[in-house]
């Protein structure tokens, strides 16, 4: 049972700086690394606590934390920040000294090995010129872990969200990150072939160490088939620094990959998949939490401890799922997620006696998936009850970017948190907001709240070619009549509601006549009877649900020409997200 004598006093902790430690990083493993290594530190920081007080361990209100060490999990469970009821600042503050010492040894180990070239303000340094003191200074100069003592002079009912507050408040009033001469970290987390932190998490006994490039994640839907082993043997035949990540192995990697699947081989291979997912409405959940008081025994403290229990569970199954969709998993802290995943998944189907390869699978199936988990672990679990008591109930939003695997991976990076941040988590929340970054420089996407009619077509939408391939060009060219017809869209979006569905099928069976448009003809059947092929179905139903969202009637007569046009741009853009996904080769054809 929790010490309720304390209730006056708790200890925060915050660690950084996260964001821009991963931004620094260039490749899948430095970034996987960096944050590897701050949810390493919080784990190591709560396993201090623990160890030191065996009695007081139910202080600790988040996250949740048992002792173990969840060796079956290749990604960071721990967030950048911890609360615990009482002064425990001591005992964090030895914890983080002996813990910022021991990952400088780390360091230095790891770069003499290494035999870098290291390069700072003052020119090269040669790697046995480092020592201990040098890169124990950088430490503690440029990590931000702050340990802070809150009194206050009453108890304080909600003190997760109180003491969030001060801790946000903490973090505003932080020093600026020094500038340091060499950057000692970057070097070890993206330069360092297998850095101490990755060999924790992914050393195989006696077999190769193994990390996935962004090249090996995108081609992920070979995995395990002859063609692609001889392929990954390439980016591994180099010993050394860098070698996963060198331009040429990698060409050579997809060079492989070509020769041996010929035409089923799909442009959207070259591309990687960066998701960041958010959980919205969590406050909400924390203060009802607080508000329900005594719960069978359980005090508010303790219920949210439980709650906390329940969403690193759910961590665990979220990474467990992106591994087994053949994605990687950077960070699963409870209401966020980071991972990288292949655009799409191929399945080779014998028709005729050849192989055809059909997609069978995209990433936002995943998404799908990760929510179907978050809604029946957290929403329809255990806090059921309490949750349908909120006004609005927790959701994910998603920030997906994908772009070139040659792409500075730090940029792929930070579009997915600005996706994630400024515009999936805008409004309504639980949003997609997804942006695809061409080889060539275009750039295509939009945005969806995925509780609407909308994404539910989108998504139907997408599931259409699932067993077929769009023949041709036709998708180009449905996109660029859809263009020429803004003006009639418009008239039919400023139509009645009930009115829509008649017009814009007359429009479809007037514009989309042709062979490729239309479903095989029965003996005997005229032209004019034969009904369109399911994707243009799906693609009318998709038109008819989007401009049901916010209504041409509501805008004024100016602005309904700019809205009708983000309309049509938004179908374009998943237009062009179906033909990105079934080229061959890399077009910018629309």
């Amino acid at each position: 049972m929790m010490d309720q004598s304390n209730k006056t006093e708790y200890t925060g902790v915050t660690i950084g700086p996260i964001v821009t430690t991963l931004l620094s990083a260039k490749s899948t493993k430095g970034t996987w690394a960096a944050s590897y290594l701050f949810a390493s530190f919080m784990r190591n920081l709560l396993d201090a606590f623990w160890k030191a007080h065996p009695d007081s361990r139910t202080d600790l209100l988040m996250p949740a934390f048992d002792g173990t060490y969840d060796e079956d999990v290749r990604a960071g469970l721990y967030p950048d920040r911890c609360i615990l009821q009482g002064d425990y600042v001591a005992t964090l503050e030895s914890a983080k000294t002996s813990l910022i010492t021991q990952l400088a040894k780390d360091i230095v180990a790891d770069l003499e090995s290494s035999k870098l070239k290291l390069y700072g303000k003052a020119g090269r340094w040669e790697t046995n010129e480092l020592t201990l003191d040098k890169v124990t200074q950088y430490l503690f100069e440029y990590l931000t872990i702050r340990i802070h003592l809150f009194r206050f002079e009453e108890v304080v009912e909600n003190p997760v969200v109180a003491i969030n507050r001060l801790l946000d408040t903490a973090e505003l009033d932080m020093r600026p990150i020094s500038e340091a001469d060499t950057d000692f970290l970057y070097y070890f987390l993206d330069h360092v072939y297998y850095n101490s932190l990755v060999r924790e998490r992914f050393s195989m006994g006696t077999r190769e160490l193994f990390f996935p490039s962004t090249a090996e994640i995108a081609a992920q839907t070979y995995d395990g088939q002859d063609a692609y082993l001889a392929a990954q043997s390439i980016l591994r035949s180099k010993e050394g620094e860098g070698a996963v990540d060198d331009p040429e192995a990698q060409q050579n990697f997809y060079d492989v990959l070509k020769k041996s699947y010929g035409d089923n081989f799909r442009n959207f291979q070259k591309y990687v998949a960066v998701i960041q997912a958010d959980a919205d409405n969590m406050r909400g959940v924390i203060q009802q939490i607080f508000m329900a008081g005594d719960d069978g025994g359980l005090s508010s403290e303790e219920l949210f401890q439980k709650f906390s229990a329940l969403l690193k569970s759910f961590s665990k199954e979220a990474v467990q799922m992106i591994v087994k969709n053949g994605g990687t998993s950077v960070f699963g802290g409870g209401d966020e997620q980071l991972f990288f995943a292949p655009v799409a998944q191929l399945v080779i189907e014998n028709e005729g006696g050849e192989q055809q390869a059909l997609v069978s699978s995209t990433v936002f199936g995943l998404i799908d998936k990760l929510d179907a988990l978050f809604q029946k672990r957290i929403c329809e679990g255990e806090f059921k009850d309490l949750i349908a008591k909120l006004d609005k109930r927790p959701t994910f939003s998603f920030g997906v970017s994908i772009a070139y695997y040659k792409f500075p991976f730090n940029e792929i990076l930070s579009l997915s948190f600005d996706l994630m941040k400024n515009k999936a988590k805008s409004g309504d929340k639980n949003g997609l907001a997804w942006e695809v970054c061409k080889h060539s420089g275009v750039r295509f996407g939009t945005v969806m709240q995925k509780d609407t009619d909308v994404y539910k077509q989108f998504r139907v939408f997408l599931k259409s070619f699932t067993q077929q391939r769009p023949e041709g060009n036709v998708i180009k060219g449905v996109a660029f009549k859809l263009q020429t017809l803004a003006l009639l869209l418009q008239e039919i979006g400023l139509k009645p509601a009930h009115e829509r569905a008649k017009h814009l099928a007359s429009l479809f069976k007037n514009q989309f006549n042709e062979e490729t448009h239309l479903e095989p003809a029965k003996p005997g059947m005229l032209r004019k009877d034969r009904k369109l092929k399911a994707y243009l179905e799906h693609l009318k139903e998709l038109i008819l649900c989007i401009y049901a969202m916010n209504e041409l009637s509501d805008f004024t007569k100016k602005q309904v020409a700019a809205e009708n046009q983000r309309k049509i741009d938004q179908v374009v853009a998943i237009l062009r997200l179906v033909n990105f996904i079934h080229n061959n080769e890399e077009r910018d054809e629309f």
